[in-house]
């Protein structure tokens, strides 16, 4: 007599990897969020210095790209055979494009920022160049900061 193996044990080991892959990105997005969130909140809480980076904001154009893989990875998941039309493709070139126009969107925003930090708040870069991320409202605070971030 033949056992004949539930189809789920068949399914297992793409559900357990793709299991896996999203809890990874969900992670992942999370962090991309947080960041800079924290760096912004010394700013608007008036704190004497803070730490921005325009890159981390850059990093929030990466979210929708990983949703997208979420997403992806969730339909795979759970379809036998799923075998992309025409059309998917095409909208993962125009997905492609407005993920593309985001990033440099967000990056233009990133520079409006330092140019309203120069021009209408009390903040300046600290001279030094490993501090040069730091935002501080007397130069004399630069002394007392510990960098402990990587560049």
């Amino acid at each position: 007599m033949k056992i004949k193996t539930p189809s789920i044990l068949k399914k297992l080991p793409r559900l357990t990897l793709g299991m896996l892959l999203i809890i990874t990105l969900v992670y992942f997005v999370d962090f991309i969020v947080d960041l800079p969130y924290r760096d912004i909140m010394p700013l608007v809480t008036g704190s004497d210095y803070f730490w921005f980076d325009g890159r981390r904001i850059a990093l929030l154009s990466t979210v929708p790209a990983f949703i997208f893989v979420i997403g992806y990875t969730f339909i795979s998941m759970f379809s036998e055979n799923y075998h992309p039309s025409k059309k998917s493709h095409q909208r993962v070139g125009i997905f492609t494009m407005v993920i593309f126009l985001l990033f440099i969107t967000i990056n233009a925003i990133a520079l409006f920022f330092y140019l309203y930090l120069a021009i209408f708040t009390p903040y300046k870069n600290c001279e030094d160049p490993k501090l040069k991320h730091y935002f501080v409202t007397d130069y004399a605070i630069c002394k007392t900061i510990v960098n402990n971030e990587f560049n």
